[in-house]
């Protein structure tokens, strides 16, 4: 990658943000700058300024859920991919994003720099592949 990959970390939980960055700043030097919002209202303000390259969105927002989010800003229109972080493995809520456009779906607590940057990178390749870019 010729640049510094820009992610967005959507996502309420403080510790589930502080571990997710450390993660990054693992595999930091392949090229990746992490930002970080909490609320659904700044999720969504900063996907429509479409600034990054992938999203990794919680599955919890609060009150919200990640879901909504991709309904919303509808995943499959966005350029950057979606990866969707949740605490479990529920097969339904699985099937549900890979609908929503999602790239992917990870669980949180098998989560670790390798899977997280196949992951990122994988989602990126695609939707580069898939839209000509």
């Amino acid at each position: 990658m010729g640049y510094r990959l820009k992610i967005l970390l959507i996502g309420d939980d403080e510790d589930d943000q502080l571990i997710i960055q450390d993660l990054v700043s693992e595999i930091a030097p392949n090229g990746y700058r992490l930002e970080r919002v909490s609320t659904y209202g700044a999720a969504l303000e900063a996907i429509r300024r479409r600034g990054h390259d992938v999203y990794l969105l919680d599955c919890q927002l609060g009150e919200r859920s990640g879901l909504e989010l991709l309904h919303e800003v509808g995943a499959d229109s966005c350029r950057a991919p979606f990866i969707l972080l949740s605490a479990d493995g529920d097969d339904e809520l699985q099937v549900s994003a890979l609908k929503a456009g999602v790239a992917d779906y990870l669980v949180k607590s098998d989560l670790s720099a390798p899977l997280l940057e196949r992951a990122i990178r994988y989602a990126v390749e695609r939707r580069r592949v898939q839209h000509g870019l």
